[in-house]
């Protein structure tokens, strides 16, 4: 097996401090952020080339999960989101 690095963020734009971002259809999404309690976004990145696709601020180091074609997110401070991912 071998592997190649495909692209590569710089800086803290695109890290995880707590949780791992999940894939669905092309894109990663994750709680993209380091140490910024109850103010760190939620992202969407293109996995082929890095791109951010979204960013929605509010969600610190939550954890979030896919179900049935839902993204559900529980930011730092026990709030609940649910979008349909249409991708």
């Amino acid at each position: 097996m071998e592997s190649a690095e495909i692209w590569r963020s710089r800086g803290n734009a695109i890290c995880n401090h707590w949780s791992t971002p999940v894939h669905y259809n092309g894109y990663l999404y994750g709680m993209f952020s380091f140490k910024q309690h109850n103010t760190g976004p939620l992202k969407c990145v293109d996995l082929a080339t890095g791109k951010e696709m979204w960013s929605q601020s509010g969600f610190g180091p939550g954890n979030l999960i896919v179900v049935d074609r839902h993204l559900l997110a529980l930011s730092d401070a026990g709030i609940w989101c649910s979008w349909i991912l249409l991708l």
